[in-house]
């Protein structure tokens, strides 16, 4: 439905008997997308330390985060929004008219903004728990520990 009053055209999508304005919408994206920043970045960092950690040099540390924790999983996630985002519509546009057709169209990237921002907020998730732990002061003080035995040392005890 399109309403004109004075200069402004305020265009309005409808699925049911729910009612989003094209405002709604642009607020959806930018607090799904802020999420999903934020979550990346906590992502990053934790693997980050842990492959710093476990890496024999920083290059090496830093190519695998960036591949492990964004390259590849981005290319999953954006397939797989792809992919399913039709896969639920196709129902209902067959059976919808063509006013339906195009009502289901316009939602459509919001459908996959939802499921690429679950998606990506699931690995993020993931990435944290699995290698998360593996960063505590225990992690670097077994770190530590080995390599002053290595060395023929003992490390002093901190209190």
């Amino acid at each position: 439905m399109t309403a004109k009053t004075g200069r402004q055209t305020t265009t309005t999508v409808s699925v049911g008997s729910f009612t989003a304005s094209s405002v709604l919408a642009a607020l959806v994206t930018s607090a799904a997308t802020s999420l999903t920043v934020v979550a990346n970045l906590a992502a990053l960092s934790w693997f980050g330390m842990w492959m710093g950690l476990n890496s024999r040099n920083v290059n090496l540390a830093t190519l695998k985060t960036f591949l492990f924790v964004q390259i590849i999983p981005g290319f999953v996630v954006a397939f797989a929004s792809a992919l399913i985002a039709p896969l639920l519509l196709f129902p209902r546009l067959r059976t919808a008219g063509p006013s339906g057709t195009s009502q289901m169209m316009a939602w459509y990237p919001l459908i996959v903004l939802g499921f690429s921002t679950l998606l990506s907020l699931a690995k993020d998730t993931g990435f944290l728990l699995w290698h998360g732990g593996s960063c505590t002061p225990d992690f670097a003080n077994g770190q530590s520990g080995s390599m002053a035995d290595s060395a023929g040392a003992s490390a002093p005890a901190l209190n």
